[in-house]
């Protein structure tokens, strides 16, 4: 059984915080959560144009939807813990030979998820001019690879880091306690 000092037990708690910190940043990384099926796609059809957002992030905005003044906006970060910067569908240079012209976009809305709920519209699909240019495919493997990037890599990096965390805070407990004897036998 693990004894506990008076000092330790402060090293177990941050330990455990930092830990459960990085298990929740893996939780709220994880994409794909609620990612439809082909057949439950929403389309939506209108003139393309770039939003720019801080940090090199771009979402997408048709306007002029089916020939009225209404206009959606699209976003890409496959999750219902929000809209920040992995939220970007992709880089200004390959989104800009679409801006300006009717495009076809599948989306969907997420599902809530412990609470959270993403309302903006997360694009999947692209098709212009009868082409597909961004297909259900690509996206859901792409949602795929992420997603077990993050449960086979981050979430056990963020279980193992409980202990390595303790062990850290212990050594530095000890060097600071072999530091304040040296000061004082000075």
């Amino acid at each position: 059984m693990i004894n506990f000092k008076p000092l330790r037990k402060f090293d177990f708690f941050l330990s455990l915080i930092i830990a459960l910190g990085l298990v929740y940043m893996s939780v709220t990384g994880y994409l794909g959560i609620g990612f439809p099926k082909k057949n439950e796609l929403n389309y939506t059809t209108g003139i393309y144009s770039i939003v720019e957002q801080p940090e090199h992030v771009n979402h997408i905005m048709l306007s002029q939807i089916d020939e009225s003044n209404d206009n959606k906006l699209f976003t890409c970060s496959y999750s219902p813990f929000g809209n920040g910067q992995l939220s970007s569908c992709g880089h200004k240079d390959f989104l800009d030979r679409y801006a300006g012209n009717v495009v076809t976009i599948g989306w969907y809305e997420q599902k809530e998820f412990l609470g959270f709920k993403n309302d903006i519209a997360q694009m999947v699909t692209t098709e212009m001019n009868g082409e597909t240019t961004r297909s259900y495919d690509e996206t859901a493997k792409f949602v795929e690879d992420i997603g077990n990037s993050v449960l086979y890599i981050d979430m056990p990096i963020s279980i193992l880091s409980f202990p390595f965390f303790y062990w850290l805070f212990g050594r530095l407990t000890k060097a600071g306690n072999k530091a304040k004897k040296a000061n004082l036998e000075k």
